[in-house]
Order: C-alpha cells, then structure tokens, then sequence
C-alpha cells in the first residue's frame, strides 16, 4: 500500500480535508455533547408534558361530564313549565341543583365547564334568581364563547338584559354571536336581531339585518322569515332581449 508521500498532491489535499473535518466533528461532539444532551432531554421534558396534559385534559372531560350527568340525575323531573314558586321542595331541590352545576362547572376542563355554567344558570332563571343566572351566563360566556354554549349563554344575558329594558345591551350581544359564528347559529342570532329592530320601531337597522342575512346566507330557506316584516328580495333583473 503508498504511503502519505506516494499520494499525488490534489489526493492529499482530500485527505487532509477529510481528516480536518473529521477532527471538527470529534472537537464539537468533545465541546457540546452536554448541551445536546440537555436539549435531548429538554424535548423528552416538553414530549413527556404534552402526553400528560392530553391525558389529563381527557379524563377532565370524562370527570366533567359525568359530574353533570349525575346533578341532571338529581334535578326534579319534567319541564320548567312544571315549576311551581309555590312548591317550596321543588324549588328547594333546583336550588341544590344550580349549586350543584356551578361545583361541577369549577371542577372541570373548559371543554365541559361551560356547559355546567349553562345549566347552572338556567336553573337559576327557573328559580327567579335571576343575578346569579346572570352570573353563571358570564361564566359560561368566559368557559366557552364560541358555539353552542357560547350563543346560548349570550342569548340568556341578551334575555336578561331586555327584560331590564337595556335594549342596546342586548343588541350588542346578538351582534356578537352574529359576527363570531357560523351556520345556524349566526342565522338564528340575525333573525333575534331583526325581532329586537322590528319591536324598536328601527326600520332601516332591520333593512340591514335582512341585507347582511341574504349575503351571507343566499341559500337559507330561513330568509321566508323576515317575509312578516314585509321584506323579501328583489326579483331577477330579466334578461336582455337580444334584437
């Protein structure tokens, strides 16, 4: 085999290089295999973490939603409609069961915890209670403002807020869930606005309800709705008749 000296001079400027390189590499792995092994572990830290808050963050939902079946369980049976403010055990018993939501609703995730917050303050409202229905919509609004939960505990505090006459409130918050949803749930947010303008006398307010609703729902059937207030869309333009 040749020796070093037997090599051309351009085959032993790659060795060299080779061999520099190589020198690099043990000099860095020789510097810095703490810190790698440090950023290796900082990984396996921030890997192991997520793993625990996933599972965590699944048996919170689990928990929270068998909490909340259990009160449902306890509640009295049938429909508000059933709710005498005369039945003193009754009311007795709707009162437990909004303590019982609001216990639930704090000992859970914020995947189930609005939900909690809405019953409790439904319950509330079916008690006559209605600052500490208020309440429980806030939270439920904080838990979850998005979606169902969402939309039902603004249209809960909307409700509130007409029954004390503070119309502009109540507005402000069906404007809310009109421009933070989609679907159905921004239809329904719209038609409730265009009730609240029609009632207040503000034709031109509903006039752009209605507008707003057919743009970005061209294709609802529940447009027929605003027909009561005397507002449907203009007919086709017909086409042009070619001479």
């Amino acid at each position: 085999m040749a020796d070093e000296q037997d090599k051309l001079p351009g085959e032993q400027e790659v060795v060299d290089y080779v061999f520099k390189a190589q020198m690099v590499g043990f000099k860095l792995v020789e510097t810095y295999w703490r810190h790698a092994l440090v950023l290796a572990g900082a990984v396996l830290v921030v890997a192991l973490f997520y793993g625990l808050y996933d599972s965590n963050r699944t048996r919170d939902l689990k928990a929270g939603a068998a909490a909340i079946a259990e009160v449902d369980r306890k509640m009295p049976q049938g429909p508000a409609l059933f709710d005498n403010p005369e039945d003193e055990v009754r009311m007795g018993q709707l009162r437990v069961g909004a303590k019982q939501y609001e216990v639930a609703a704090q000992g859970t995730s914020e995947g189930t915890a609005g939900e909690a917050w809405l019953k409790a303050a439904d319950t509330w409202l079916r008690v006559g209670e209605s600052d500490k229905a208020a309440a429980a919509y806030q939270q439920a609004l904080e838990a979850q403002p998005k979606g169902i939960v969402g939309f039902g505990a603004r249209n809960g505090l909307a409700t509130l807020k007409l029954e004390a006459g503070e119309t502009d409130a109540a507005i402000a918050l069906y404007r809310e869930s009109a421009d933070n949803n989609e679907g159905y749930l921004a239809q329904e947010a719209l038609i409730l606005l265009a009730e609240i303008f029609d009632a207040e006398g503000k034709g031109a307010e509903l006039k752009v309800v209605y507008d707003e609703f057919r743009l970005r729902f061209p294709d609802s059937p529940r447009v027929l709705e605003f027909d009561k207030y005397g507002l449907q869309a203009p007919a086709p333009a017909p086409e042009a008749v070619e001479g």
